[in-house]
């Protein structure tokens, strides 16, 4: 595995429950 690979994968598993949050944030207000 190449280090770009590394960064795509941890960023994704990073910004995907970040981005929930976010959707519900808004869908709260």
């Amino acid at each position: 595995m190449s280090t770009t690979e590394f960064v795509i994968l941890t960023s994704r598993a990073w910004a995907l429950p970040i981005l929930s949050q976010m959707r519900k944030g808004i869908a709260g207000r």
